[in-house]
């Protein structure tokens, strides 16, 4: 740790790097100048500056970092100058700056940008530097972790006719239950009723994200409800609208299809188009002898996708879905004061059909409410993924996700009013 002689002053970070200009030249090209970045925090205050050269006095510019700055991979024509990062807002608002920034190495690459993280995120002085010191390591993490994401992309490639038998359909549904009552699971928010949790976003490629609450609704009716609102023109269908093609379709249970999607997604600067050849299935309460039902969806190989999508970065959509599962509520229905006829003792204790569950006078526990999970597995691949992560860590994400629920279930009541009459 390097500090000034008055001590307020702490050097989390430098080094020569090369940044690019923020002005054109004479030729109308943007120049790319050495120069000697050195990031100090004061206080609570963290500024990036850049030098002409080591020791100079004055520096050549400054970035006053805060929470709406980021780092992230490039996407534009600086994606192809080697161990480029940038630094910038982390949504576009027209007035904040983008910087561009080469490193010698790509260790060296990830370090700036671990550090510069830390410092954005808030992270005391001395935790930073941890951060520094453990950075090479995690470079190595994330080798590591391309070179495995490569060997399973070549495995799937060889397996990607699988999705094509209903057992194996069957199969990632019961690796999605799996999933959601897992220990893995952190940084829980719950509020008004409706929980928001992820897994670790430094550990995985993909941004896992889960919201779960209590519906007060007949699963069948929620099943019924999401069943008819993810198609064309229903309520929920915005996250396959772009949809240029059925590449497949299922006939056995869970019955479903494989389509590919295609997204122009302008939030960013330079932000390259988005593909993904999704597979969805429909898992009725037959097949799970009525333990659970509701949509799967994940990203799958096909020889067909992607063929008029040449310019669109491929993301990741990992085992994801809605999972609905019958609850009972807490109140009861009063017992019947009659008693019943003899013989019908024995069935009445056994009927359990979800159609009677809420008629009056029967001998229940409670009325049928619904348990209702959200959990996405995505890859958004290079700034959108940066972005994603930052959203939530910046609560913005946690409180959309949460308004969304809770107006999904405002959408199912309504719909309960007209079907469960």
């Amino acid at each position: 740790m390097s500090q000034t002689t008055d001590g307020s002053d702490v050097v989390l970070k430098e080094g020569q790097c090369i940044k690019k200009s923020g002005n054109r030249g004479l030729l109308g090209k943007y120049n790319w100048q050495k120069r000697w970045f050195v990031l100090i925090q004061r206080d609570k205050t963290v500024t990036l500056y850049y030098y002409e050269k080591r020791g100079a006095r004055v520096p050549k510019g400054e970035i006053q970092l805060s929470n709406k700055y980021v780092t992230r991979e490039p996407e534009g024509i600086e994606k192809e100058r080697r161990n480029c990062f940038e630094v910038g807002p982390f949504a576009e608002d027209g007035t904040t700056r983008t910087y561009y920034i080469c490193c010698e190495t790509e260790d060296d690459k990830h370090e700036w940008m671990e550090v510069l993280d830390a410092a954005i995120e808030g992270t005391t002085a001395k935790k930073a530097l941890l951060r520094k010191q453990t950075a090479s390591f995690k470079a190595k993490k994330r080798k590591d972790r391309e070179s495995k994401n490569s060997l399973i992309a070549k495995e799937n490639e060889a397996r990607r006719d699988m999705y094509l038998s209903a057992d194996w359909r069957k199969q990632q549904w019961a690796n999605l239950l799996a999933l959601a009552i897992g220990k893995n699971w952190k940084k829980a928010d719950t509020k008004d009723g409706v929980t928001v949790s992820r897994m670790s976003f430094s550990d995985l490629p993909l941004a896992v994200i889960k919201v779960e609450g209590l519906i007060n609704a007949r699963s069948k009716h929620v099943y019924s409800f999401l069943q008819t609102a993810i198609q064309p023109g229903g309520k929920l269908d915005f996250p396959f609208r772009g949809m240029e093609d059925i590449l497949d379709e299922f006939t056995s249970p869970p019955r479903g299809s494989v389509m590919d999607c295609y997204k122009e997604i302008k939030i960013l600067p330079n932000t390259k188009p988005r593909g993904v050849t999704l597979l969805q299935a429909a898992v009725p309460l037959q097949l799970t002898q009525g333990e659970s039902c509701g949509i799967l969806i994940m990203s799958v190989n096909h020889p067909d996708s992607h063929k008029r999508q040449q310019d669109a970065v491929t993301c990741n959509v990992g085992l994801s879905g809605c999972i609905i599962k019958p609850k009972r509520s807490l109140q009861t229905n009063p017992a019947p004061t009659h008693n019943p006829p003899p013989g019908d003792q024995e069935s009445s204790a056994s009927e359990d059909d979800e159609d009677d569950l809420m008629s009056p006078g029967r001998r229940v526990r409670g009325s049928e409410v619904t348990h209702l999970t959200l959990l996405g597995q995505i890859n958004l691949q290079g700034s959108l993924q940066t972005m994603l992560k930052g959203a939530y860590k910046s609560g913005l994400l946690v409180h959309g996700m949460r308004s969304f629920f809770q107006n999904l279930t405002e959408h199912i009541n309504s719909y309960v009013k007209i079907v469960d009459v």
